[in-house]
């Protein structure tokens, strides 16, 4: 212990480096959730042996970096699929964009250590509101960045999501690790009075999880998630293999069922036919009158009237020219007839993917979006649900739009469920497990099931409460047949949004004032 006090009086900013990349260990894919709590227990520790403001900062950025450069160590994946820039580049781009989150972690580490003074009881509360608000920053500033919240360790314990949301879990995670602190620092009273109410709570959330999750209800509707392996590694210019990613995806999409009268929904991801047009109304020069409903046609082929195929696609925008000027990111519901049922644009674009922010600056230094192209991409007005009809209704959440806590859906017009297509290549190995249980976070926090369909993995049916039903792996060809999961009644998060977790921030942060204020 001598050892380990020495080490922290020492080294402290060191040690926060570390603790935080321990801290990430506990996400997926390494899903080594114990070491979550334990980092934040050991932030305590240091934080309860320093004082000082640029000892703090430095804690506070060492803890942020270390986390987010282990969570993120899919981002130099990217580069390799673009020729804009240097692969190399990615590495840089990693450390760049660590330097610049964890100014999040430092704020919220340091405004706890302020408003707690030098009572250890009061750090507790304090830490765990700072967080909870620094996340919240994190997903709404300069575009928001809401990749993996602290509390995502604990999916499998996240039912207090359904009131509190994400950023609220992660408040409970330091809560909980606070009163093991307080533990294995001998504070038995406090620690105990902490600890074990928050220990029932996550067993109990584990309990109703899992339990209710093996749901036998046989649903009116049947879906196909098609995953055909076509990969950001293919030349997507190359008409053969335009032609062979066509004839996958239908090939994949045939009814295996013909005897099966249900009704059939069929996803296909994001990204697959992006080159073919699917509205009508394009200058003659961009598409020959009544190609798009061709296509449609050839595309539905596979289905019967009463059924609908909901597809990743690409609207086209023109001014009075015309000129083609910008391009939506879009999801199309087309009818098993050929008809177009609706569309979705994507509004949260992803930053430096599909678009470069302050181009005037960081385009002169060679920096440039990852996507290919020159024409730029549109937003989207923002969260809408898509009336199938008999069908239900469906919200849409188009790749990293489904880590947006609170955002994922139209509060005024509550969809069925949600479609969440991807083109998860982007991130490698280590990215797709991780926008998986961000997946599982949303189906949890809305009581919606989250439908996933990517061309290279991971493809997943996730019911309401988080449980991952069916799902193909990574990079491998593969398909889904199974009923589309029922849906529940709206969440206390659900209704809230964002004020849930704001309001459990602030009764946080007036019980650090008090615990501060107190003469213990």
């Amino acid at each position: 212990m001598n050892f380990l006090t020495r080490l922290i009086d020492r080294f402290p900013a060191l040690l926060a480096l570390i603790l935080g990349g321990l801290a990430a260990l506990g996400f997926a894919p390494f899903s080594l959730w114990p070491l979550t709590p334990l980092a934040v227990i050991g932030l305590f520790q240091i934080l309860i042996s320093h004082q000082g403001h640029k000892k703090l900062l430095r804690i506070g950025f060492g803890f942020g970096f270390g986390h987010f450069f282990i969570m993120l160590l899919w981002i130099p994946q990217p580069f390799y699929f673009q020729d804009a820039m240097p692969v190399w580049f990615g590495w840089p781009a990693l450390a760049l964009l660590c330097l610049f989150l964890a100014c999040y972690p430092l704020l919220a580490i340091y405004s706890a250590k302020w408003l707690a003074g030098e009572k250890p009881l009061a750090l507790i509360p304090a830490l765990a509101a700072c967080w909870a608000i620094s996340e919240m920053l994190r997903a709404t500033l300069f575009t928001g960045f809401a990749w993996n919240p602290l509390g995502i360790a604990l999916v499998d314990f996240a039912y207090p999501a359904r009131w509190v949301g994400s950023y609220g879990l992660s408040a409970l995670l330091i809560l909980t690790a606070g009163g093991f602190w307080l533990l294995l620092s001998r504070n038995w009273k406090p620690g105990l009075l902490l600890s074990l109410p928050l220990i029932l709570l996550w067993s109990a959330s584990y309990v109703l999880l899992s339990t209710n999750g093996l749901t036998l209800e046989r649903s009116a509707t049947r879906l196909t998630i098609v995953q055909n392996n076509m990969g950001q590694d293919r030349d997507w210019y190359d008409p053969v293999v335009i032609q062979q990613n066509r004839e996958s995806l239908l090939r994949l999409s045939r009814d295996l069922t013909p005897d099966d009268l249900r009704p059939r929904i069929l996803f296909w991801s994001e990204g697959v036919i992006n080159s073919d047009p699917l509205e009508d109304g394009y200058p003659s020069y961009f598409a020959a009158p009544n190609e798009a409903r061709a296509w449609r046609k050839l595309y539905t082929s596979p289905l019967r009237p009463g059924d609908m195929l909901i597809t990743g696609g690409a609207k086209f925008e023109f001014d009075d020219r015309p000129r083609l000027v910008s391009t939506r990111n879009s999801v199309f519901a087309i009818g098993g007839d050929g008809a177009l049922i609706g569309r979705y644009d994507k509004f949260h674009l992803v930053p430096y993917g599909e678009y470069l922010p302050f181009e005037e600056i960081l385009g002169p230094l060679g920096l440039d979006k990852l996507t290919e192209g020159k024409v730029p991409f549109t937003p989207g007005p923002g969260p809408r649900s898509l009336d199938l009809g008999s069908l239900g209704k469906v919200g849409i959440q188009v790749c990293y739009e489904i880590i947006f806590s609170g955002e994922t859906i139209d509060r005024n017009d509550r969809p069925d469920f949600m479609f969440n297509p991807s083109t998860d290549d982007w991130f490698g190995q280590l990215g797709p497990p991780q926008q998986v249980e961000q997946a599982r976070l949303r189906a949890i926090e809305e009581n919606l099931p989250v439908i996933r369909a990517t061309p290279t993995g991971i493809s997943t049916v996730i019911d309401r409460f988080g449980i991952v039903l069916e799902s193909i792996p990574w990079h491998e060809e593969g398909r889904i047949d199974a009923d589309l999961p029922p849906p529940g009644e709206p969440t206390l998060f659900s209704r809230m949004g964002y004020i849930a977790p704001i309001a459990l921030s602030l009764i946080l942060l007036l019980i650090a004032v008090a615990l501060r204020r107190s003469r213990r």
